[in-house]
């Protein structure tokens, strides 16, 4: 198991594209080097003792198709940096129950998001209607948060998702007829 911190010269390896870190007991910022990762597709730092504020360098890693930091320490609000990474496929940031604000419209940028969970998080709000744009979103997972209210009619350009759960949030309606149009689903968890 390792310990410390992560050594910005990691990120500086010029052919490296995945970076997986998971289940240590790593500390502190991840390095300001990470915007320098420019051929970083995955990195992988779940399961660890990361904690502040989520790193702004990370906006520079462009490549990045997969990012997971989930079941950290993370605390504050999602650094407006982190919606450079436009490319993104997968986004995990569960399990960080001091990571808070409102659930950012934003996520509405990543067009080829496939996998979105801020699950176990203080964040709050309700579902931007911008998240129409994610058609290719198939896991949407928004349980134990503060989200609430009512899910927009938007969404329901959102297709292709397979499991949606939006158990122990912070909805006041009961279920809502557009989770008829999810066709693929396979797995709901709504309870609220």
């Amino acid at each position: 198991m390792l310990s410390g911190t992560i050594p910005g010269e990691l990120f500086l390896l010029p052919i490296v594209q995945e970076i997986s870190l998971s289940s240590n007991q790593l500390v502190g910022p991840l390095p300001a080097e990470v915007a320098a990762a420019s051929n970083l597709k995955v990195l992988r730092v779940d399961d660890n003792q990361f904690g502040g504020e989520i790193s702004r360098d990370l906006g520079g890693a462009t490549s990045l198709t997969s990012l997971d930091l989930s079941s950290n320490e993370y605390t504050k609000e999602i650094p407006t940096e982190l919606f450079r990474l436009t490319r993104l496929e997968t986004l995990n940031l569960e399990s960080n129950r001091l990571l808070s604000g409102r659930i950012p419209t934003e996520f509405g940028l990543f067009t080829d998001l496939q996998s979105l969970s801020i699950s176990d998080t203080n964040i709050r709000a309700r579902i931007p209607s911008e998240y129409a744009a994610l058609t290719k979103l198939t896991d949407l997972r928004m349980s134990n948060t503060l989200v609430g209210g009512n899910i927009p009619e938007e969404v329901q350009s959102l297709q292709e998702v397979v499991t949606i759960d939006l158990g122990d949030s912070r909805f006041r309606q009961t279920i809502p007829s557009i989770l008829g149009n999810f066709r693929n689903m396979s797995e709901c968890a709504c309870a609220w």
